[in-house]
């Protein structure tokens, strides 16, 4: 599969993802390195960023001009707009992707990494066929005042299989109609409660999701277990 991001405007800098989040670093001992899928999940794709630090300022109404910005720094053009209205704001980021059918991009904020008072909207975008762009929206949960600063990620991108649904069965079974599934979930259960429950375990954790290793033994249970994912930066062929 080829992913290839053309240049028209003013493109934003867009780098492979980060599994660093700043409240995971000053967490406890950094205790949320300690889940592996949401590390995997903050560096699944790649981030676009800010190139310009602002504030923007909602009034609560519906009308393009209820959103003001105040410039701060960095190149005034790369600011978004208030180009919906509905407390909401909008970036270009500067490329149009082609990806290769059936794959699209996934457009979102970054994974793990709230903002106070705004969220970033979602979309699946049909890359493989459109010569056009798409925008980068945030709207605001409730009026004020909001801080972007410049190396903000401002959206994160992957490619998703617009037809999987398209193959996928899905069933809902009792846990009973597999005797040894049930048996090492109720194993898992067990020794997971009796590790919770002592009071010495101080910072210590189970690493069995960590390493793919069955709860009592070091025995890899899946030789496909992803630790750690190496997304590629984009090839530079201008």
């Amino acid at each position: 599969m080829k992913i290839t991001a053309y240049e028209v405007g003013t493109p934003h800098v867009m780098r492979p993802a980060s599994p660093s989040r700043e409240w995971m670093n000053e967490a406890l001992v950094r205790n949320p390195y300690r889940c592996l899928p949401l590390s995997i999940a903050n560096q699944w794709g790649w981030e676009v960023l800010s190139m310009a630090s602002f504030d923007v300022t909602w009034n609560g109404g519906n009308a393009l001009g209820d959103i003001t910005f105040k410039h701060i720094s960095g190149p005034p053009l790369y600011l978004p707009k208030s180009h919906f209205g509905e407390g909401t704001i909008t970036w270009h980021t500067g490329y149009i992707f082609k990806t290769e059918y059936p794959y699209g991009l996934y457009v979102s904020g970054a994974p793990n990494n709230p903002k106070p008072n705004i969220i970033p909207l979602s979309g699946v975008v049909e890359t493989h066929w459109l010569p056009f762009t798409f925008t980068m929206n945030w709207r605001f949960t409730q009026p004020g005042t909001v801080r972007f600063t410049e190396g903000d990620v401002i959206c994160q991108i992957f490619p998703v299989d617009l037809e999987m649904f398209n193959n996928v069965e899905v069933e809902l079974k009792r846990l009973d109609s597999d005797p040894q599934f049930k048996a090492d979930y109720t194993e898992w259960s067990t020794r997971r409660a009796e590790f919770l429950s002592n009071p010495n375990r101080g910072t210590g954790w189970q690493k069995n999701y960590m390493r793919g290793t069955h709860p009592h033994t070091d025995e890899i249970k899946e030789d496909s277990h992803v630790t750690k994912i190496k997304v590629p930066s984009f090839k530079d062929l201008r």
